[in-house]
């Protein structure tokens, strides 16, 4: 398996309105035609000692919950390099993004990106270090227990040529001062972009370690940081029962500390959090899936 695998697969999409339609529905119809489906997914690294929740237990619902999102883009948290070879080979429509966060080759976790080809074409993807010394595999800042992570990809989407940047992390589980820090590194990944690319919109997604109102979380939410949008409140704004960490056990009333934040020039048409179980309760990881469909606005 190579660490960063870009294929590009040529498909062609062909959308007739129907006759007699209205206006409404037209716009319903082509709303759908263009919407994005995009999923975050902390897997459990496959090597951890869970017992009954050990991954050789839990695989095929993994990969079964992740095929019934049908996303076009998923960001995947603490997968191993043997993981991610059984998902894509599971499902080959998809090429993935990334490399190990130990050695920068397939060493250790992956916050890789799964990116449908038939759907988007990859311009550019890299993974860089959340630390003082980003391009520097393994490096460690702030108080980071383990070396992390973000993972970015520009996509041209195939059906209207629009160009769609991903942001897919995974913060410190113990470091406040690093997920601050961490999202602040994004922050400034983002507006480092090119110019003729600074409007061009944006998806920051992963697991956070943190809740809705954490500081860090705030860095890329408020309008003095990026002002993103978290796309399941944009759908569901009272909810309640909203964890998504469950240690395996069918625990809701945590933080929601998966998040799907999308810019300005993203429309949410709906976003949930998946409770897949498989037969006597199992769980597909020790996260719930959290997805978001979306439109990118012209």
């Amino acid at each position: 398996m190579k660490p960063l695998i870009v294929v590009v697969l040529v498909a062609v999409a062909a959308y007739l309105a129907p006759w007699g339609a209205s206006e409404n529905e037209t716009q319903r119809v082509q709303s759908d035609e263009a919407a994005v489906a995009m999923a975050t997914f902390n897997i459990r690294f496959g090597s951890a000692e869970d017992g009954a929740h050990h991954w050789r237990y839990r695989r095929e619902l993994c990969i079964a919950t992740l095929r019934a999102l049908e996303a076009d883009v998923i960001g995947l948290q603490e997968a191993l390099a043997f993981q991610i070879e059984e998902i894509l080979e599971a499902l080959p429509e998809y090429v993935s993004v990334g490399v190990g966060r130990d050695d920068g080759k397939l060493a250790g976790e992956h916050a890789n990106i799964l990116v449908r080809a038939s759907r988007f074409t990859i311009d550019r993807g890299e993974t860089q270090w959340l630390s003082d010394m980003p391009r520097e595999p393994a490096s460690r800042s702030w108080g980071n227990e383990n070396p992390r992570v973000v993972t970015l990809v520009r996509l041209i989407d195939r059906r209207t040529g629009e160009a769609l940047w991903v942001y897919n992390t995974h913060f410190d589980h113990r470091s406040q001062p690093s997920r601050e820090r961490s999202a602040a590194m994004i922050a400034a990944l983002v507006e480092a972009r090119p110019a003729y690319m600074a409007s061009e919109p944006i998806v920051a997604m992963g697991d956070f370690n943190a809740g809705e109102d954490n500081p860090a979380v705030r860095i890329l939410l408020d309008t003095g940081g990026l002002g993103l949008i978290d796309s399941f409140r944009a759908a569901h704004a009272d909810a309640v029962e909203v964890g998504t960490f469950t240690a395996f056990r069918d625990e809701r009333s945590g933080e929601k500390i998966d998040h799907i934040l999308v810019s300005q020039g993203v429309r949410v048409l709906d976003a949930g959090i998946d409770r897949t179980r498989g037969p006597g309760g199992l769980h597909p990881s020790d996260h719930d899936a959290v997805w978001a469909k979306v439109v990118i606005e012209k």
